[in-house]
This record gives structure tokens, C-alpha cells and sequence, in this order.
């Protein structure tokens, strides 16, 4: 299975997250700290990532865009919990950026795992493209 980069400054999210796809068969490191991401991006090689939009420090949109640059290969699912409007918007930026998939919160289940199938998919695509 995938091995799964969470960042999210919500740790209910996190773990929730965390829980789901590990019983699917993913492995997956969780961070409440976006800055946290780069260096974990660096010290192990990540499938996916999963981020939030609406973080202190920085917001999702940033690390796509970082991701994008930096690690072109990996997929990149983008999540908001914002209210509907705004979820809308930040989820179609994310999109716009370069996410492979996105999702509101709450979420279910499936939802997230069939984000996962299509960003791993399109992941997989740029791979084969390089």
C-alpha cells in the first residue's frame, strides 16, 4: 500500500485519518505542525500527502504549491473543514495548484479512500511521465 504524509493542525483530524488508513493498509506519519512537512518530506519517501487548507503559520495551498516544486511526483489530496462557500473556494484552489484530489470535512470513509485511489493514480501517471 501507499505511504501517507497527514498534516493537519487539527490532531482529532490526524488521528481519525491515521486510524482509516492504516486499517487500510497504509502506512502513514501525521503531523500537527506544517512545518514539520519539508523535513519529513526529506527524510522519507512519501507516496501521498494529505493536507488542510486553514492551518496557522501556513496554509495548504503554500504546501502544494511547495510540493508541486519540490516533489513533483508525490499526490496530493487538499481538505477544508471552512464553511461551504469558503470550502469551495479553498478546495478549488487547491486544485488549481496542482491537488490531485480534494475533499470537505467531515468526510467519509469512502470518500477519503477514493481520493486516495484517484491521487495515487495520478501520482503514478507523472512517474511514468519523468
Amino acid at each position: 500500500m501507499a505511504s501517507i504524509l497527514v498534516v493537519d493542525d487539527e490532531a482529532d483530524v490526524c488521528c481519525l485519518l491515521q486510524a482509516v488508513l492504516e486499517a487500510a493498509g497504509h502506512r502513514v506519519v501525521s503531523t500537527t505542525d506544517c512545518r514539520e512537512m519539508p523535513p519529513l518530506m526529506r527524510q522519507q519517501a512519501f507516496d501521498l500527502v494529505i493536507t488542510d487548507v486553514v492551518m496557522p503559520r501556513r496554509d495548504g495551498i503554500d504546501i502544494v504549491r511547495e510540493l508541486r516544486r519540490d516533489f513533483p511526483a508525490v499526490g496530493v489530496i487538499v481538505m477544508s473543514g471552512a464553511n461551504l462557500l469558503r470550502r469551495e473556494l479553498y478546495l478549488e484552489a487547491g486544485k488549481a495548484v496542482g491537488a490531485d484530489a480534494t475533499f470537505g470535512k467531515p468526510f467519509s470513509k469512502e470518500e477519503i479512500l477514493a481520493g486516495i485511489t484517484e491521487a495515487l493514480k495520478k501520482a503514478s501517471l507523472r512517474k511514468l511521465a519523468n
